[in-house]
């Protein structure tokens, strides 16, 4: 059954500190989360961007579209719709998580969480907003992934970040 599913990103990725990015499925709660440690968003910046990620906010889309779509590619026969915050430049974001859904043939609908307010009327925030936050915090110290919310932490090398960085080029 295709469900909706929430996308947010705790932290700054120009400010080169601990990111996490959560998504989470609107209808059964089910959630997982990636983190990625300041010395790969430095070396993302000198190796694949060559330059830094702070002047560059196309990449930093780019980079936030990668996260998400490891996150998604594993439930991609589940999701509908995918709801993502406005963290990067969202349509810079969409862009290349189209490219990279269109890869394996699938077609979702995308939509920012700021056109999903205007549609509804309502002020409505993200259900990834706290659960990233949690990744961001407990991500990185395995021994309190089952306190509070156990974490479904999805472990990310440089070289699959580099492997899908390479097939948006």
């Amino acid at each position: 059954m295709p469900d909706i599913f929430h996308v947010d990103m705790s932290g700054k990725i120009e400010r080169l500190e601990y990111i996490s990015v959560a998504c989470i499925n609107a209808r059964t709660k089910e959630h997982n989360g990636c983190i990625v440690r300041p010395s790969m968003l430095r070396d993302i910046g000198k190796r694949l961007c060559k330059g830094s990620l702070k002047d560059l906010p196309i990449q930093r889309a780019k980079l936030y579209a990668i996260l998400t779509y490891i996150l998604i590619e594993n439930n991609t026969s589940q999701v509908q719709r995918l709801i993502i915050c406005w963290d990067e430049d969202f349509y810079h974001v969409k862009a290349y998580l189209i490219a990279l859904l269109n890869k394996i043939g699938l077609n979702i609908d995308i939509v920012s969480i700021r056109e999903l307010r205007m549609i509804s009327g309502a002020h409505i925030r993200s259900l990834a907003d706290n659960r990233s936050r949690s990744y961001r915090r407990r991500g990185m110290n395995r021994c309190r992934h089952g306190k509070g919310a156990n974490l479904n932490v999805v472990h990310i090398s440089y070289d699959e970040i580099k492997n899908l960085w390479n097939s948006l080029d």
